[in-house]
């Protein structure tokens, strides 16, 4: 069976939209266990992306390179979470997603998606149809998973 991205792609596209806060957002990701989603334009389009690890660098005040582990002190501290929590009520989402969205087309190749997700060091995208409407996300999981079910070891007997 040829893996194609319709076919190892999720096509529950969890997102948000522009006028969301950042709290949306992490409703969202919390709820749908996710670790990023895209955030819609009206018109369905990605006009950004926002993941768990720029929640986390924005709450514990740290930058990029910033271990996770950073976090910490607001897991440790319950109020001080739920304070930071409360004011991602009042922060624009666009305010911290990303703009320049990586994303692939519904035709792209297998191939490409690895090169792109390993270029780019990152773990998902939004896929798009030819008008550019976002259609799925993928994620280097979802890759990994449908390329591995392939192996006759790993098929259930």
């Amino acid at each position: 069976m040829e893996n194609t991205l319709a076919s190892m792609m999720k096509k529950d596209v969890y997102s948000v939209p522009e006028s969301a806060s950042v709290l949306d957002a992490v409703r969202c990701m919390v709820e749908h266990k996710s670790s990023g989603i895209p955030v819609l334009s009206a018109d369905g389009r990605a006009a950004g992306f926002i993941s768990d690890g720029d929640v986390i660098r924005y709450m514990a005040d740290v930058n990029a390179d910033a271990p996770v582990a950073s976090m910490y002190p607001l897991w440790k501290n319950k109020e001080l979470l739920d304070a930071k929590l409360a004011g991602l009520s009042q922060i624009p989402i666009m305010q911290l997603a990303t703009e320049k969205v990586v994303s692939v087309k519904l035709t792209a190749g297998v191939a490409e998606v690895f090169t792109l997700l390993s270029d780019k060091r990152i773990k998902k995208v939004p896929v798009e149809d030819d008008t550019g409407k976002v259609v799925g996300v993928l994620s280097r999981s979802d890759v990994l998973r449908a390329l591995l079910m392939q192996s006759p070891l790993l098929k259930k007997e």
